[in-house]
Formats: C-alpha cells, sequence, structure tokens
C-alpha cells in the first residue's frame, strides 16, 4: 500500500516537471563503445524506438529497466541506451570507452557533449525513458530507479501507444 502511494506521488510530482513530451527528435550521430557510429537519420526515422537515456548514477538502475522492455516487446521495438559523457575529459576518452565495454554488454552510445540531456530535459542520477513515435515524435517521457509498479505502468503505456499507431508506423 505504501509503494504503491510512493509510485503515484512520484508519477504525479514527474508530470509537472519539464518532459520531452511533444518534441521532434533532431538528427544526432553518436559513437558507441566500439567506435560504431549511429545515425538518428539513418537508424530512427520509421521505426518506433525506446531511448533510455542516463548519466553514471542513473547507470546502475539501467537493467532495471531495459531487461522487462525488451522481453515484453522483443524486436517489436528497438531500445537504444545513451550515457551521458560530458563531464569526461578529452584525454580519458578511450579509458572511459574501455570500461563501457566492460561494463555493458549490448551497445551504450556515448554523448560526450551532454547535447541530447540538455535538449530533452533529462533527470540526473536515474534512467530516462523516452518512447519516440515513427515520425520522430516524443510521445512518453519518465524517469525512475525502476521499480517493478513503475516499469510495469510504463510498459502498459507503451503497449497502448503502439497499438494506437497505424501498422506501417510499427514495422
Amino acid at each position: 500500500m505504501i509503494i504503491t502511494l510512493l509510485t503515484f506521488l512520484a508519477l504525479t510530482m514527474q508530470s509537472a516537471a519539464p518532459k520531452a513530451v511533444g518534441l521532434t527528435v533532431s538528427a544526432f550521430v553518436l559513437s558507441d563503445q566500439y567506435d560504431k557510429e549511429w545515425s538518428w537519420k539513418e537508424q530512427g526515422a520509421h521505426n518506433a524506438i525506446i531511448m533510455m537515456l542516463t548519466d553514471r548514477d542513473g547507470s546502475t538502475y539501467l537493467d532495471k529497466w531495459t531487461a522487462p522492455i525488451s522481453a515484453r516487446f522483443g524486436d517489436r521495438l528497438r531500445v537504444i541506451r545513451i550515457a551521458n559523457t560530458s563531464g569526461a575529459p578529452g584525454f580519458l576518452h578511450s579509458f572511459i570507452k574501455g570500461r563501457f565495454r566492460k561494463s555493458f554488454s549490448y551497445p551504450m552510445l556515448l554523448d560526450w557533449e551532454g547535447v541530447l540531456f540538455s535538449r530533452y530535459h533529462i533527470r540526473e542520477a536515474v534512467p530516462n525513458i523516452l518512447f519516440v513515435d515513427a515520425h520522430g515524435k516524443i510521445r512518453l517521457h519518465t524517469w525512475g530507479k525502476g521499480d517493478t509498479l513503475h516499469v510495469s505502468t510504463v510498459i502498459n503505456k507503451i503497449a497502448d501507444l503502439l497499438q494506437a499507431a497505424t501498422p506501417e508506423q510499427t514495422k
């Protein structure tokens, strides 16, 4: 009961904070820890995508979001993960990429300038989840440590958004 109430209060407080909902994702190109480039213009167009953005502190909670969302939607929904690495000086970039290779088995796009984090009102210390429709419009923005009820609520909302999309939007 108390956990449900706390989750409700947290979600209510989120609704008052600035969010990225309604914004259109601007073209960007980032590289992952393996130096593989990922371009929004080439990869993101015409498909619904989940963008998971986090800083170092929030990365500890990332799998609490990634695992259930990937399990629920599989290949139907692309998930990209983006790390805010803007605080790192240039001479540490290679070292940091090595740490990411050891810590994450999946690609993590590295935002060395923090552009996406300021553009989309990303909260610090927790993963931020953005659902982007096939037209590049952000339809959902939430953040948190990944408690079960919150993740379940978000998964249901994503399912509703996918259901409402036309068939060509979910290819």
